[in-house]
């Protein structure tokens, strides 16, 4: 008689499969393991932390690459555990990934990522929400602090504190959502053009520098956009490719500070040219980290640690069972 999946699992100490291919974002503990590849891990830390206010506080295109296999899309999710759960004390930022920009119709559309990975698989709708309080507790103080009275209201405050036009009627937009739907509505663009607009005036809104009598203040330090698969411009039409490209850097230029856009392809240096234009690359300013094959000894422990976040009993069988060592 076949033996069922959860039977398996039970006699090899496992409370599920490790091995699952769709981790949850959110809080998944294999996205917190790192095994090897110190000296690039220190480079991706590195590089997160300059987007940070407190830190350099500037934009950073970044690129992971290498063969079919190293680790890159582990990198990235490894990248947003980090910034959202491991220090989120330390980095009080917005992180969002996206697994791949080839969406509905076999196309690749930031339009589509930014619905099916951002709006509905993220925080954003309550971070919105939760930016809108701020918002509103900034322009109390504001009007506390300069002792102005009830009868400027907080739409003729706007200007003065944030200006810029495209912020102060993103603000506008913001203070007029009661709820989680209205945000959804907010956050819903008709094409690429405005997917990419709109994420970038949200990341500068959430960055921006409030200059308050009291001090200066911001909703969050930086926000990062992790972006994986992007060799799929291998495949692409010269158009789409061109398309693609030309949006990276126009989002990339849209979020004028505290930003880190984190790219994965699966390439070799040679290959990079290929698929990124020479204003993208310019960009990147030899922010790559290339991904070696692991070596056996670390491809061990990290397969050991997988299997450990799955373990019912982590006192008993803490070894490769169902495999072997030598497997």
């Amino acid at each position: 008689m076949a033996i069922t999946h959860q039977s398996f699992y039970s006699a090899c100490n496992l409370s599920e499969n490790p091995f699952r291919s769709n981790p949850s974002l959110e809080n998944d503990p294999r996205m917190a393991i790192w095994v090897g590849y110190s000296h690039e891990q220190e480079k991706l830390i590195k590089y997160l932390r300059r987007s940070l206010a407190d830190e350099i506080g500037n934009q950073n295109l970044i690129l992971i690459y290498g063969d079919f296999g190293t680790g890159k899309s582990h990198a990235l999710l490894w990248s947003h555990y980090y910034v959202c759960h491991k220090m989120k004390d330390m980095f009080n930022s917005m992180a969002f990934y996206i697994n791949t920009l080839k969406k509905s119709k076999g196309v690749m559309t930031f339009l589509g990522a930014f619905q099916e990975d951002i709006v509905a698989k993220s925080n954003i709708v309550k971070d919105v929400l939760a930016f809108k309080q701020f918002l509103e507790e900034q322009t109390v103080e504001y009007k506390r602090a300069k002792g102005i009275g009830p009868e400027i209201t907080f739409d003729l405050i706007l200007p003065t504190l944030l200006q810029s036009t495209d912020l102060v009627n993103l603000a506008r937009q913001i203070l007029d959502c009661d709820n989680e739907d209205d945000v959804r509505g907010l956050l819903e663009p008709k094409n690429d053009f405005e997917a990419q607009v709109l994420f970038a005036r949200l990341t500068n809104l959430f960055v921006y520098e409030f200059e308050l009598p009291s001090g200066n203040v911001r909703f969050r330090k930086a926000v990062y956009l992790f972006i994986d698969e992007m060799d799929r411009l291998a495949f692409s039409s010269l158009k789409e490719a061109r398309e693609v490209n030309d949006w990276i850097v126009h989002l990339y230029d849209g979020c004028s500070e505290c930003f880190g856009l984190v790219l994965a392809a699966t390439a070799s240096d040679a290959e990079l040219s290929v698929l990124f234009s020479p204003m993208v690359l310019q960009r990147l300013d030899n922010k790559k980290i290339e991904l070696p094959f692991m070596q056996p000894s670390d491809a061990k422990v990290f397969v050991k640690d997988i299997l450990n976040t799955a373990r019912v009993d982590t006192s008993k069988n803490i070894d490769y069972l169902p495999f072997s060592e030598e497997a």
